[in-house]
């Protein structure tokens, strides 16, 4: 039986954990867990220059296929005992003709919207199921 092929669009983002950095974000958790299931992962995203190697490195280890979005910046959580203490970075919108294109590109059966910080409106998320024939959630 063939693999579903998901697409999850969502900012990446960098979370720093007692001086390490470690990628995150739903894009990131959400193809991680399909991927582990068998199932064919794309995460579409904004990628900060500063985090490049290390997310896609990361992704890739994974067996996650990054559709990255050149970026100047990206979330970054500082996290201390569990809990967000400090943010800095940003979370660029991500374009719903970006996500359309991509979406036939990687010929999508599942399209997962799961934003970290409005990178993509619900308006966006409505245009997009209006002419999407698979399925979003």
């Amino acid at each position: 039986m063939a693999s579903a092929r998901v697409l999850v669009v969502s900012n990446f983002t960098i979370d720093l954990i007692e001086e390490r950095s470690r990628v995150g974000g739903p894009g990131y958790y959400c193809c991680r867990a399909l991927t582990e299931l068998g199932v064919e992962c794309y995460a579409l995203g904004h990628i900060s220059e500063e985090y490049r190697g290390l997310v896609l490195g990361v992704l890739n280890l994974y067996g996650i296929r990054a559709l990255e979005i050149p970026s100047r910046a990206m979330p970054v959580f500082s996290i201390v005992n569990g809990r967000v203490v400090a943010f800095r970075g940003e979370s660029p919108k991500i374009d719903v003709a970006l996500v359309e294109a991509y979406a036939k590109t990687v010929g999508a059966d599942i399209v997962v919207f799961s934003p970290v910080m409005s990178e993509i409106g619900s308006e966006d998320v409505k245009t997009f199921r209006n002419g999407f024939q698979g399925l979003t959630a």
